[in-house]
């Protein structure tokens, strides 16, 4: 291993919090929609919101608690 690659794995150790994202408020948000409407049976209105919830971002980028540093080393020999 280079000292390049030693020099990244102690920023990359230094660098890394949390295990896991959080979800965005909006996912959240969306997914309560849907426990609801499944549970009063209304399944029109569960394909809708399950049609919208696809099409959001299901973690949350902003997450303070979450940070995590990736190298890739490429080698052309």
């Amino acid at each position: 291993m280079s000292q390049l690659d030693a020099y990244v794995m102690t920023l990359k150790e230094n660098f890394d919090t949390g295990t896991k994202s959080k979800i965005s408020p909006e996912a959240n948000a969306l997914h309560s929609k849907i426990s609801r409407a499944k549970a009063k049976g209304s399944m029109e209105l569960v394909a809708k919101l399950a049609k919208q919830y696809q099409h959001t971002r299901s973690t949350n980028f902003e997450d303070e608690s979450f940070k995590k540093l990736t190298y890739v080393r490429y080698a052309d020999d």
